[in-house]
């Protein structure tokens, strides 16, 4: 975290990864009871995959801000 400068942010991050998982727990049993645990796991692996795309992206624009908003327009 101090390579990029988010230790004030630290604390909302595990309160946001603490009620991301108590919500996931809860979101995989519905979708198990209403489909399958075979849908429950893809949707699970979906959401991390969307997570590792997502999470180098919003590192580049956080460490670059001017590049990456360059790389956007």
């Amino acid at each position: 975290m101090s390579a990029l400068k988010q230790q004030e942010n630290l604390p909302w991050m595990w309160a946001l990864n603490g009620a991301a998982s108590v919500l996931a727990s809860f979101v995989a049993i519905i979708i198990s009871m209403e489909t399958s645990i075979s849908a429950s796991v893809l949707t699970g692996a979906a959401c991390y995959i969307f997570g590792g795309i997502a999470l180098p992206r919003a590192r580049m624009a956080t460490v670059f801000p001017s590049e990456s908003a360059a790389a956007a327009a």
